[in-house]
């Protein structure tokens, strides 16, 4: 369900396993969260955008939170 935030998992090389443990939840529970069963809450949310760092590919770039609104679009136009 939240493609840009599997999508940068997979890019970042950050498996589910690491982000539950982030999370402090199970990875089925991340699952359900994910394919929309069950929602994030604002910490989760928080937690995911302190675990998923965007890492500019140009030197002297420094490193910058992904947006709220990239990684979660889908639950904010279904909203």
């Amino acid at each position: 369900m939240y493609s840009n935030l599997e999508n940068e998992m997979q890019k970042q090389n950050i498996t589910k396993e690491k982000l539950a443990k982030n999370l402090k939840i199970t990875v089925p529970t991340l699952n359900k969260k994910l394919n929309g069963s069950s929602d994030f809450n604002m910490v989760e949310m928080g937690i995911i955008q302190d675990t998923l760092i965007d890492f500019p590919q140009y030197p002297g770039a420094k490193p910058t939170k992904l947006k709220l609104e990239y990684l979660f679009k889908e639950a904010l136009e279904n909203a």
